[in-house]
């Protein structure tokens, strides 16, 4: 007579449960064996590319595929772009049965940006093998229109030539050409002397001014053109940037917080020398990000000009920037201004 057993077992480990049944008939085992994984995102891979666009049009992702390689309802959570750039489309929370999957695309505007980019997507979600997880959307923009100089560079020397005048020569894609160019944006201490159309359209030469007899000038700011056709609107600016300036040295110059993690306070500080009377110094911040500024007096004749800040959103920073102002001997007022450059991530 054959003898027949029969053997169950329950085996917990983690938040799997593998069940296991045996059944022994006349000296030979059979198995049956169930995995419980839970809910579990895939994107199959972690970069997407877009085509390649001409500044101003819309850049489009290829297919991404958010799957739910699990057995229990995946819920995505939230899906924040790194960038404004990126509008998020896709209404959250989102519900990915077992086994089926969610497909988009992503869209990147690129009225400001030229070159190659990478934006950074966050997805959060109950999945067991990556509550969060980041892809990226990658690509290239070929620029609408280029400046020569891309850069004005200025020293002292330069602020004393009889002319205080420079040139910005803006050349324009032939797809955009008969577009309405403007200056949307001039700083403080500098005006727009002509616009001259050459080359058919082109290219737009604009001559510029430093306000005469200025002591010290709006310092490592940018000049800002904006182009404006039909449906379509894009910019490109040119940094203006002065390594010295009468009145005070600034160093390190500009203020650098570097990169820190959001939701944290980050503390850095430069060194100012006044060449004359400074005790009529005042300092004001400007920028989201900027907690608080002080300047306080250092070793021999410097002060220390400290600097923090709190970033509450990944990215860079803004038009962030501390104020210097006070009155000469002469009685004239003095301004600086010294940006603060950093990230948070």
């Amino acid at each position: 007579m054959k003898h027949t057993s029969k053997v169950r077992a329950v085996f917990v480990i983690g938040i799997s449960v593998c069940t296991y049944s045996g059944y022994e008939i006349a000296g030979e085992v059979t198995r049956t064996e169930t995995l419980i994984q839970g809910p579990r995102l895939s994107t199959g891979k972690d970069e997407f590319f877009c085509n390649e666009v001409r500044q101003g049009r819309i850049a489009d992702s290829e297919t991404v595929t958010i799957e739910n390689i699990g057995n229990v309802d995946l819920i995505v959570t939230s899906i924040e772009a790194g960038c404004a750039c990126l509008p998020i489309e896709i209404s959250t929370p989102l519900s990915i049965p077992s086994g089926e999957s969610y497909e988009t695309h992503f869209r990147v505007r690129t009225e400001s940006r030229v070159g190659k980019y990478r934006v950074p997507i966050v997805l959060r979600s109950n999945s067991v093998n990556a509550p969060v997880q980041t892809i990226s959307i990658s690509g290239n923009v070929i620029p609408g229109m280029t400046t020569v100089p891309e850069e004005v560079l200025m020293d002292t020397k330069s602020l004393v030539d009889a002319s205080h005048r420079f040139v910005v020569d803006v050349h324009i894609a032939d797809e955009y050409k008969g577009g309405d160019l403007v200056l949307a944006k001039i700083p403080v201490g500098i005006s727009l002397v002509s616009k001259e159309v050459r080359d058919d359209g082109d290219l737009i030469r604009f001559t510029f001014e430093l306000a005469p007899g200025q002591r010290v000038i709006v310092i490592d700011d940018k000049v800002e053109f904006e182009l404006t056709m039909k449906a379509i609107s894009i910019k490109t600016r040119v940094p203006i940037r002065v390594s010295y300036f009468q009145g005070c040295e600034i160093a390190p110059f500009p203020i650098n917080l570097g990169a820190s993690r959001v939701g944290r306070l980050r503390e850095v500080s430069t060194r100012v020398k006044f060449s004359e009377n400074n005790a009529n110094v005042q300092i004001n911040s400007f920028g989201d990000e900027i907690v608080t500024s002080s300047l306080l007096p250092g070793r021999e004749d410097e002060f220390e000009l400290t600097v923090t800040a709190k970033g509450n959103a990944r990215g860079s920073l803004g038009d962030a920037f501390v104020l210097l102002t006070w009155t000469d001997a002469e009685g004239a007022t003095v301004k600086v201004k010294i940006p603060i450059m950093g990230c948070f991530y």
